[in-house]
């Protein structure tokens, strides 16, 4: 699982970190007013995970947990 923190307004290109062992990516974007956009990608052999499976927008204060929790359950769905 990889975890990536994005100063770019672009999206961030999967290509970047090439390896055979790129399940998940966890994408942080930092926007205004201590919000964060945050986008999941995974192989489609990974199992379901969550919470974090789908993009969303959140604040400074759950973004923490929301990603911690993914992470877990994205390596509990990979092995």
């Amino acid at each position: 699982v990889h975890i990536v923190w994005s100063n770019n307004k672009d999206d961030y290109s999967l290509s970047t970190i090439t390896s055979q062992f790129n399940q998940v990516h966890i994408v942080i974007y930092p926007l205004e007013f201590c919000l964060f956009r945050v986008e999941t990608f995974w192989r489609n052999d990974v199992g379901y995970f969550a919470p974090l499976r789908f993009p969303i927008i959140c604040s400074k204060k759950v973004l923490p947990s929301l990603v911690r929790s993914t992470a877990i359950s994205a390596v509990s769905a990979i092995y």
